[in-house]
């Protein structure tokens, strides 16, 4: 499948569907976890733009809301708030290296590594 580049009008469609799956499913983690490896490699598979833009909304969701949202609602310390930022930042660029890589068909494929018992198939 030929990889498209993005177009200005791609990005609120991906960030609407990136907020809209994360609040429907902060409670599961491992899902949070399959559902961003596959977010950044659909928007790192439209080009260098998708995957920029999927890099910085990455990062900055992870270290600011995610790193205070760990510590404040979900009550862990520092240490564990900045560990799991960590890992979810490698998820992130898992997923857009994957798709760099041409390796893969799909995000499902290519992030079936983090999938987890129980969920959807179209996951």
């Amino acid at each position: 499948m030929p990889k498209t580049q993005a177009g200005p009008g791609d990005f609120p469609g991906l960030i609407l569907k990136s907020l809209t799956g994360l609040t429907s499913i902060l409670s599961v983690y491992m899902f949070d976890i399959t559902y961003i490896c596959n977010i950044n490699y659909e928007a790192a598979s439209r080009g260098n733009i998708g995957a920029k833009v999927a890099e910085l909304l990455g990062d900055a969701k992870e270290d600011y809301w995610d790193y205070y949202d760990n510590q404040i609602r979900k009550k862990k310390t520092a240490q564990e708030a900045i560990l799991d930022k960590m890992h979810d930042k490698q998820v992130n660029e898992t997923g857009r290296q994957r798709a760099a890589s041409g390796l893969y068909s799909n995000s499902c494929e290519a992030c079936h590594s983090y999938r987890v018992k129980g969920i959807n198939d179209k996951y």
